[in-house]
């Protein structure tokens, strides 16, 4: 079998740090919507999204995006691959 990389528990502590931070951002955000689907995933970005889509029949993504740098430019970053090829409407936010 491979190496692991991280000790063992940091990929679940990490999953539910991003879950909560989550949870809370969208409470201030979207304080009376309660139409919000959440999802913390682990794995390939936009397989993993396109995936949920289509399970959660969904009708819009938002997705942030950082500022491309040259490698995202020689490989595409992930909200991009998303934005292509998903078959609902996706907005990207772009993060500072």
């Amino acid at each position: 079998m491979g190496r692991l990389f991280f000790k063992e528990g940091t990929l679940l502590k990490a999953t539910e740090v991003a879950n909560q931070t989550l949870i809370k951002l969208i409470a201030e955000v979207l304080p009376d919507n309660q139409n919000v689907h959440r999802r913390v995933k682990v794995g390939v970005v936009y397989e993993k999204v396109l995936l949920t889509i289509k399970k959660l029949d969904v009708d819009l993504v938002i997705i942030g995006a950082h500022k491309p740098t040259v490698i995202d430019h020689l490989m595409g970053p992930n909200a991009a691959r998303i934005v292509r090829v998903s078959p609902v409407s996706t907005m990207v936010v772009r993060l500072n």
